[in-house]
């Protein structure tokens, strides 16, 4: 089944599925290119639907990094622990309420967040408290990396935790996506 259909069928039976298509080539390889993927690295995904990031990033990990990702879509969940690689956990959660157990899934805390969740569901209060958990998981040098939303909206979010953040816009993808990287000084 193919990633776009697998996108198609989830937006008809779970409305907390946000993205209308799989992510491009163009805005995976965007996404990637804000990681620093030294060995040993931990590496924490919300929200990476059916592994459209998740797969190339695996590609990309040293033997000895940790992927954990947190999904609350089941038959994304489902398809993400059918991939057979040591190095990924799937906790099938919503990522407001799954730190502690991604923490302990991912064997300490990450060197780079990716969130990929909607947002925009999310009351202002649960975007504040998303980030700052992020910020407090984070070491002196780890990242956070939003992306996937249509709008900039959790770049003012971004920027007032840590103090700055980096926006970028792909074009080639649908609909057109901001990136958002934020690294803690």
């Amino acid at each position: 089944m193919s990633d776009t259909f697998r996108f198609a069928r989830a937006i008809l039976a779970d409305r907390d599925v946000a993205a209308i298509s799989p992510s491009s080539r163009f805005l995976v390889r965007r996404v990637l290119s804000r990681l620093d993927l030294r060995p040993g690295c931990r590496i924490l995904e919300f929200g990476p639907g059916p592994g459209v990031i998740t797969l190339p990033l695996l590609r990309r990990l040293p033997s000895d990094a940790r992927l954990t990702v947190v999904e609350k879509n089941t038959d994304f969940a489902g398809l993400l622990r059918s991939v057979a690689d040591k190095r990924l956990q799937v906790l099938e959660a919503d990522a407001r309420d799954s730190w502690d157990a991604a923490l302990a899934s991912l064997g300490g805390h990450p060197d780079a967040i990716l969130a990929s969740i909607p947002f925009t569901y999310l009351t202002p209060d649960e975007r504040r408290q998303f980030v700052s958990q992020a910020y407090a998981q984070l070491p002196v040098g780890g990242r956070l990396v939003v992306f996937h939303q249509y709008s900039p909206l959790m770049y003012s979010y971004l920027k007032r935790v840590f103090g700055a953040a980096r926006l970028s816009f792909e074009p080639l993808n649908i609909l057109p996506c901001f990136v958002m990287t934020a690294v803690k000084r």
